[in-house]
């Protein structure tokens, strides 16, 4: 079976690091080796839940590869069973990328657990990738005051009231979780994927813009409507490696054409002057004088 990479997402105290430390207990409990990871902006070197379990954790910083880091112990013969991931809304996009190919290319499974959205409702970098690039999407449900579901952040103050506006990123502090239907932002309280299949089998996750020959597409608006190209549901290892193939292709063409005509463009932006005539002529007549000598 293909490894999955898994998004498990909640508001604020729904439990998501004790779960996570039981995950990684159950596979070290059979023998198996687990990397724990959390931002270093959490600055603890740990993963710690509310009911006091802990384990310590490799922190990582926006510039950290996870896919290189991987890739070098399972090659230096360290067999790796599972990566689990606390706090990942804070993941970069380009984390988020390396993280499903960890999974594609390396056949190891990636569990995530985050916040889907800060206290103004707006998405983490981190989250927004996950929901977008994730093969399993799973919300771990807590509870608000009211007794409802809670499904959005609330960041209060001491006296506890809410606050509206400040940075994104304020780690520790007291944010609350709060009832959804309360929060008039329109977010989804439930997420439910209509299933398709790559043409390899495999579920299909990702969009592929392909043209008229079906070659996939690297670039252009992210709406279009119309014309040659069209769409084509593609799992995510088969999308990333079209994607690739086609962002290759465009790169050699573009380095083709600035390596050909690197001196051109600036000689082509106007007509020579007769200042330039007079000083080309005056080049070649001194050519000729040293020339004849």
């Amino acid at each position: 079976m293909a490894a999955k990479l898994y998004f498990y997402y909640s508001a604020m105290n729904a439990g998501k690091s004790a779960i996570l430390l039981q995950s990684s207990y159950n596979y070290n409990e059979r023998g198996m080796q687990t990397l724990l990871f959390i931002p270093k902006i959490i600055g603890k070197g740990k993963i710690m839940s509310r009911i006091g379990l802990q384990k310590e954790a490799i922190e990582f910083e926006p510039d950290f590869n996870f896919f290189e880091l991987v890739k070098k112990q399972c090659n230096e013969g360290a067999p790796i069973a599972c990566l689990l991931i606390d706090e990942a809304q804070f993941l970069a996009k380009a984390q988020v990328k390396q993280l499903a190919r960890v999974c594609d290319r390396l056949g190891i499974p990636v569990l995530c657990y985050g916040l889907r959205t800060d206290f103004q409702g707006e998405p983490f970098e981190g989250s927004m990738y996950l929901l977008g690039l994730a093969d399993v999407v799973t919300e771990i449900k807590t509870i608000c005051d009211c007794g409802r579901k809670a499904t959005m952040n609330q960041r209060v103050d001491a006296a506890g009231l809410a606050v509206a506006e400040g940075d994104q990123i304020e780690v520790g502090g007291n944010d609350e979780p709060f009832e959804g239907s309360m929060y008039l932002l329109g977010l989804a309280d439930v997420i439910t994927e209509i299933k398709a299949i790559c043409d390899c089998g495999r579920k299909a996750t990702m969009n592929q813009r392909v043209n008229a020959a079906g070659e996939a597409v690297a670039e252009g608006d992210q709406i279009e409507v119309g014309g040659n190209e069209r769409y084509i549901g593609r799992c995510r290892k088969h999308w990333d490696e079209h994607f690739e193939a086609a962002a290759a292709k465009k790169r050699a063409r573009t380095s083709d054409f600035v390596y050909d005509t690197p001196q051109k463009a600036p000689s082509l932006q106007r007509r020579p002057s007769a200042v330039d005539v007079a000083s080309c002529e005056r080049l070649m007549a001194d050519t000729k004088m040293l020339g004849a000598d």
